[in-house]
């Protein structure tokens, strides 16, 4: 088995492992599992982006610009509220 052959067959197992837990197979939940990213560079990660669906949305498939524009309103209304206490 080749070294290439080798790395498709570890993502492949891993994704599957991932896919029976999740249902779904996301890069970040994949990169845990094949131990190339830490669960607290996870955790971290996931801190950072926990006020929107926006990296959701990329997973799943939107394009970066119909995810932000999806995004848009709603990001506007907490910039307005922040605006008004000043």
């Amino acid at each position: 088995m080749s070294m290439d052959s080798a790395f498709q067959q570890r993502v492949v197992q891993a994704a599957e492992a991932v896919f029976s837990r999740n249902g779904r197979v996301g890069p970040l939940e994949l990169f845990q599992e094949m131990s190339l990213l830490q669960a607290v560079h996870f955790a971290s990660w996931r801190r950072g982006h926990s006020h929107t669906n926006y990296d959701e949305l990329l997973m799943e498939g939107a394009e970066r610009a119909d995810a932000l524009a999806l995004l848009q309103p709603g990001i506007d209304c907490v910039l307005t509220k922040w605006q008004q206490r000043e």
